[in-house]
């Protein structure tokens, strides 16, 4: 169930993201569900490191991604709040929140490939190959999640032009 519920987290984030939101708009109502949503799943982090001790909780390397994706909404949600009253002329705080959902949205797409080797039935079938090609599958189901949440994050900030061009060359290149 958690993994559904992060699949549809990360599915709307991404499509609210690719809207291209500046950082001096009015506040929307999917963003309020989303970050609603972040809280939710930063207290569902708390409460499992509570029940598992927090060391052994920081050791499963999943959580880092998924505690890390929910507080840069919080941060977003606070430069949101704090940029409301600007008059849309700060160029280096557009930059800034750029960046911010820029990282959100491959933060949740990899947290999301990590989530997907851990459905059971997957598991199962990973248990079946031998240690290389385990972490080949893996490789290659986080190395998708970054190419198609970087390509988000691209569309999400508006990049247009040479660096829209030249980071698009680099990520086929790495592929």
């Amino acid at each position: 169930m958690r993994v559904l519920l992060y699949i549809a987290f990360a599915a709307f984030v991404s499509w609210s993201a690719v809207g291209r939101l500046s950082a001096t708009d009015p506040i929307r109502w999917f963003e309020i569900v989303y970050w609603v949503a972040a809280i939710g799943f930063l207290i569902d982090n708390v409460q499992s490191a509570n029940r598992t001790g927090w060391a052994s909780f920081f050791m499963s390397g999943w959580h880092h991604t998924d505690a890390l994706g929910c507080v840069v909404i919080v941060a977003i949600a606070l430069f949101r709040a704090a940029s409301r009253g600007s008059d849309g002329s700060l160029i280096a705080g557009q930059v800034a929140f750029n960046g911010l959902v820029s990282a959100i949205v491959l933060i949740l797409w990899v947290g999301l490939a990590q989530q997907f080797v851990l459905i059971p039935p997957v598991g199962t079938l990973m248990r079946t190959f031998s240690m290389h090609a385990r972490s080949l599958v893996t490789l290659v189901v986080v190395a998708s999640a970054f190419v198609l949440g970087f390509s988000t994050a691209l569309v999400a900030t508006g990049m247009k032009g040479a660096e829209h061009h030249i980071i698009l060359g680099l990520m086929q290149l790495v592929w």
